[in-house]
């Protein structure tokens, strides 16, 4: 819960790189996801340790995807945050 509030708290102290932070969150979570299903079709010449090293990969390419949009829906978040607490970050 601590890496969360640092985080939280990290984002929230952006101030003006907060947009530009949660654009390219979205953008770099994006192409992670569209490597990660190119990567999941079949191809003609799979065979041993490609396929293993490619399914390795296309893991690693889901699972920074998926950490990269819910960063991006963080910082979206820490965008509207002082339009609904009042205060100015």
């Amino acid at each position: 819960m601590e890496f969360i509030n640092m985080v939280w708290r990290a984002t929230l102290n952006l101030g003006v790189w907060q947009v530009p932070v949660t654009l390219a969150a979205f953008v770099a979570g994006g192409a992670c996801m569209i490597v990660a299903r190119r990567l999941a079709r079949p191809t003609i010449d799979e065979t041993g340790m490609g396929t293993a090293v490619k399914t390795a990969v296309m893991a690693l390419a889901w699972i920074v995807g998926v950490l990269l949009c819910l960063y991006a829906l963080v910082c979206v978040a820490a965008v509207f945050w002082p339009l609904f607490t009042g205060a100015a970050v």
